[in-house]
């Protein structure tokens, strides 16, 4: 397996998606291949971050300041206006 075609399943591998053989092959890869093995440390990481985010209580403003940073943008054009 190639870098490419492993960093490709990482993603899988890490959210369990992965058949068994297709496992075994990305399993295999990271353990020959340190860079693809940091970036799948990484990726876990991550996941677990951003699942420990997704239980935390937000502040009562959070959707306000969210729509504040959408109304930021001109309706279609995905540009800032031009006065901020």
């Amino acid at each position: 397996m190639t870098c490419e075609e492993a960093l490709a399943l990482v993603a899988a591998l890490v959210d369990v998606e992965l058949g068994p053989v297709d496992r075994q092959a990305v399993e295999r890869h990271l353990d020959t291949c340190r860079s693809c093995y940091s970036r799948a440390e990484f990726e876990r990481h991550l996941k677990q971050q951003l699942a420990a985010i997704g239980r935390r209580d937000v502040d009562g403003t959070f959707e306000e300041r969210i729509r504040a940073l959408i109304g930021r943008f001109a309706p279609g054009d995905g540009a800032p206006h031009a006065h901020d």
